[in-house]
């Protein structure tokens, strides 16, 4: 049973910076960010902070916005009006605490409907925003900043959720460190987040709001069977 995420991208001072943010863009704006494992904030090491958005702004203007059903478009509208207001409400929240949009905030105009959203970057958060702590399931990146690794995990814990995260480094001792630490069931590293096939496990951490339980490949059938035990003792 997979209840929703919020899964934290982690990206250290020792990462490929254009290579994290160019990521994280997908991991953002992909599906107008309605995948459960969707890159809904962003943590990176403020001495990475500038280059890192500069990458990301990159990123945003690459996506095209149009008919999901045009091979030219990269991301089609948000699902439903309820769904639109959640978005703006968690974006009115961060800019009532004081963050920055850095671009987008807004419903895109010029479509057939008001539920296509501009790619939206923000910064400056707090980590009681809304944007950290809920899902909102749009295409914003939330961007946090930390000055060491204690409080990077502290700002990853900030959340009730625990379904994906990535980390972005060029150490293997501080992939795994972050990785073995993170209460969430799947750790991506330099990878997106919502990277996944479909033999691999996926579901949320055991006492997080994210669901219990696996799905793909043989623990989606395991999930579906009711195990039965016959004992038989072969000398009576």
């Amino acid at each position: 049973l997979e209840m929703g995420g919020n899964g934290p991208t982690i990206v250290l001072a020792d990462a490929d910076i254009d290579m994290a943010a160019a990521q994280v863009g997908a991991g953002c704006f992909a599906n107008a960010g309605q995948i459960c494992t969707a890159t809904e904030r962003v943590l990176v090491h403020k001495s990475a902070h500038d280059r890192f958005i500069e990458g990301l702004v990159k990123a945003a203007a690459q996506v095209k916005m149009g008919d999901p059903f045009d091979p030219a478009t990269t991301m089609g509208p948000i699902n439903n009006a309820v769904a639109v207001d959640k978005v703006l409400s968690h974006i009115a929240d961060a800019r009532a605490r004081g963050a920055e949009i850095v671009t987008g905030g807004n419903v895109a105009s010029g479509f057939a409907t008001n539920l296509y959203f501009e790619p939206s970057i923000v910064t400056g958060l707090t980590r009681e925003s809304l944007l950290n702590v809920e899902e909102s399931f749009g295409p914003i990146a939330p961007v946090l900043t930390f000055e060491t690794d204690e409080e990077a995990m502290e700002l990853a814990a900030s959340s009730p959720y625990g379904l994906s995260a990535a980390v972005f480094t060029s150490t293997i001792k501080n992939a795994f460190a972050f990785a073995e630490s993170l209460k969430v069931g799947i750790v991506n590293i330099n990878e997106m987040s919502c990277y996944w096939e479909p033999h691999i496990p996926a579901g949320g951490a055991a006492g997080t709001q994210s669901g219990l339980g696996r799905t793909g490949g043989r623990h989606t059938l395991m999930e579906m069977c009711d195990l039965k035990t016959i004992t038989v003792d072969i000398t009576r």
